[in-house]
């Protein structure tokens, strides 16, 4: 997982996380405060993405990294983190005391130095203070640029001078030099000349390294990319300081063992639109003649008949839901197989109710062979001698039946999706 400071796109589900402090840290499901959730599930289909934002970042002081329960997945802006790393080594760093005693009889030009260092010095100073105050969480969902990390890149680039000699002057190097260049002609000797040079690299140094930590123009925003897989994935946010040893922060911090929960995503169930499926299938019609024999004697009643043979349906999934789409509802074309030779097979209508691929029952209509007449005997007279067996002269005929199928398999005719 990458953590990029970019703009967002178009995925298939956004979630917003703002980082506040005392307890406020907060995972939205839409870009309003309205939206907050917790422990929020995310069903998609597999390949989808899911964007997280960051909404409020700051990378001056905090490591933002990204974890999931499957995979070990971790997520952080090096380019930005690293280097800001330095921000607990600046110093306010102060002039020499030996400098100024080792000049006699100062002259305007020492003045116009001594002036300009200490402008310098100030502007550190404010930078400095920028960089902590940005620790204050902005308000969720805030438009503004005036507060947190953003408001803080604003302040050091637009509110601290870019005059010569001054924090943000793109030759202050050069600036410097010239300065003391000047002090040297005034008679400086040796010693507070190497210091004063010294002094020069010392604060160069320092904003350089200021300059280092804060790009010219921040993004308001922290974004990150999760591709939905096969798997159920809880995904969480660790967020810790990046100097641990500074106990002055503000913000919510989530440890490794305390980690922010964002969501779990669950992958929607794949299921191909089209299936060949094995069925049992039973058959209902009413007024169905059953012929008996009432000692030796041919005789016939109507009843409601029940029979059960194996079919074949070819079934056309035409909706799915439930949460993750694991029910569906299909239509199709079912084939009976019938064991007895001499009952022609039959088509008929199927719809099918499916759970994952568990279970899929559902009912059909059509047309199936049950007993219609006799062939060789008669209605209520005996059976001829002739004939050993009542089922050997029995003729079927086709008749409307109502069919319940059911099944816990079946053969995928197209890709899953």
């Amino acid at each position: 997982m990458v953590l990029l400071f970019t703009s967002m796109a178009s995925f298939s589900q956004n979630l917003y996380v703002y980082h506040g402090r005392n307890g406020e840290t907060a995972v939205y499901l839409k870009d309003e405060k309205s939206s907050s959730v917790r422990n929020y599930d995310t069903r998609l289909d597999q390949g989808k993405k899911v964007s997280i934002r960051i909404m409020n970042p700051n990378p001056l002081f905090y490591k933002y990294t990204i974890k999931s329960e499957e995979q070990k997945s971790e997520s952080e802006n090096e380019d930005v983190t690293n280097a800001l790393s330095v921000l607990s080594g600046i110093l306010i760093p102060k002039m020499p005391a030996g400098a100024a005693a080792g000049v006699v009889s100062p002259e305007p030009t020492y003045e116009a130095y001594k002036e300009a260092i200490n402008e310098l010095l100030n502007d550190i100073k404010v930078a400095q203070k920028y960089i902590k105050d940005s620790d204050k969480p902005e308000e969720a969902f805030s438009t503004s640029r005036i507060s947190g990390y953003v408001g803080v890149i604003d302040k050091i680039n637009e509110e601290i001078s870019a005059e010569k000699n001054r924090f943000n002057s793109s030759t202050l190097s050069t600036d410097l030099t010239a300065l003391l260049n000047a002090v040297v002609t005034s008679s400086i000797d040796a010693v507070s000349k190497k210091a004063f040079e010294l002094l020069n690299e010392s604060l160069v140094q320092k904003v350089k390294d200021i300059k280092a930590s804060v790009p010219l123009r921040a993004n308001r925003y922290l974004d990150s990319e999760l591709l939905v897989t096969d798997k159920t994935t809880k995904v969480y946010l660790v967020i810790t300081p990046i100097d641990s040893t500074n106990k002055s922060l503000l913000r919510d911090t989530f440890s490794e063992s305390k980690k922010l929960e964002i969501t779990t995503i669950i992958p929607n169930f794949k299921r191909a639109t089209m299936e060949l499926v094995p069925v049992g299938t039973f058959h209902f019609a009413k007024d169905v003649q059953e012929f008996y024999l009432d000692n030796n004697i041919v005789k016939s009643r109507d009843q409601t008949k029940t029979t059960f043979v194996p079919s074949m349906v070819i079934n056309v999934n035409a909706t799915r839901f439930g949460p993750s789409k694991e029910m569906a509802v299909g239509v199709g074309l079912g084939y009976r197989l019938s064991s007895d030779s001499k009952a022609l097979n039959s088509l008929f209508f199927s719809s099918l109710f499916s759970y994952k691929d568990f279970l899929r029952v559902g009912f059909g209509f059509g047309k199936a062979e049950f007993p219609n007449k006799l062939k060789g005997a008669e209605l209520n007279q005996p059976l001829p001698a002739n004939i050993s067996n009542l089922d050997d002269i029995i003729e079927y005929k086709d008749k409307m039946a109502v069919f319940f199928n059911v099944s816990f398999t079946g053969l995928n005719l197209t890709k899953k999706k």
